[in-house]
């Protein structure tokens, strides 16, 4: 045997037995293990560890491992830890205790899959009816907003006192006559000195807190007429929508919905042209993801013609 293949020999025995150990042994159709370990600070996690080379060689036929019999700087990392959808990572010098909980067949492992998925499946479907209640909730508030502003509209002027009508006939704020010309003629008259106000502002001024709670209970009623209408546009816009037929490739929108509402697109059932424009749908068990600093954009080369800026030395003369 020459020098080559004693050095090759040796080499291809250690390659089988690495290969042998990755295996399950006879009757061991494990594929991976359930794993429990507690930190130095305390801390407790769980998780799947896969079957490698490196892991069989430590968890094949072990219950419980003592960490300090281990190298401090190898690493161990656990899948779906603590029942997440992510991994985290050990080296055996932070850990205090590991064990083996069981090992896992392809089974095991799709029935943990599988119960996960359904755990998602019902935490979505209940965050589904939560917003369903919310929005119904909302519904509710606005429709008791539209009762109570159809109220107000409804009574109108008529149900002020004639003396607070009075205040409103003669200083109509659709005339100017509101809370912000007080501070006006004031600035006008104290601060810069260039008017002084007529006998009609006099007036005014010295009778401001009578037409002040006319004007207030004149402003509860035009926001209630606001409201009224825009409910009205709103309600007019989706009836013409819902009159018009969809083009060709777009779905017809909802009933009940207006506003910003109505445009919204349904992830549930999105066209053709709506799912180019959607994001990548997004794991809300996954880890947030680091942040990455934004790069630093190079200085764009100078065009031709363009002279270089001259550079001056300190302490230079001219």
């Amino acid at each position: 045997m020459d020098a080559r293949a004693a050095l090759v020999l040796p080499m291809l025995v250690l390659a089988g037995a690495l290969a042998r150990a990755a295996l399950p042994a006879e009757g061991d159709d494990s594929v991976a293990w359930s794993v429990a370990v507690v930190t130095k600070s305390g801390a407790e996690f769980s998780g799947i560890v896969p079957r490698t080379e490196r892991t069989a060689k430590l968890f094949d036929g072990a219950e419980e491992i003592d960490p300090a019999g281990l190298p401090p700087g190898g690493t161990l990392s656990l899948d779906h830890f603590n029942g997440l959808n992510g991994s985290i990572g050990f080296t055996f010098g932070e850990l205090a205790k590991l064990k083996v909980v069981a090992a896992l067949t392809a089974d095991d492992v799709k029935s943990r899959d599988d119960a996960r998925a359904a755990a998602k499946r019902a935490r979505l479907e209940a965050e589904e009816a939560r917003l369903e209640l919310v929005a119904e909730q909302r519904a509710a508030r606005a429709r008791q907003e539209l009762e109570r502003a159809a109220a107000k509209v409804e009574a109108g002027l008529q149900s002020l006192p004639e003396a607070l009508r009075a205040w409103l006939d003669e200083f109509p704020p659709e005339e100017g006559w509101v809370p912000a010309k007080k501070a006006q003629l004031y600035y006008q008259q104290v601060v810069l000195n260039t008017h002084t106000p007529t006998p009609e502002e006099r007036r005014w001024l010295d009778n401001y807190a009578a037409w002040k709670a006319a004007y207030d209970l004149w402003l509860e009623i035009e926001k209630a007429k606001r409201l009224l209408e825009e409910e009205a546009a709103r309600a007019a816009a989706a009836d013409e929508a819902a009159a018009q037929p969809p083009a060709a490739g777009e779905r017809p929108e909802p009933s009940g919905t207006s506003g910003s509402d109505a445009a919204a697109t349904d992830p549930d059932n999105p066209t053709p042209e709506e799912a180019e424009k959607l994001p990548p749908p997004v794991d809300p068990d996954a880890p947030e993801p680091k942040k990455i600093p934004p790069e630093v954009e190079e200085p764009a080369p100078l065009k031709k013609g363009v002279p270089e800026p001259v550079k001056v030395k300190e302490g230079g003369g001219s």
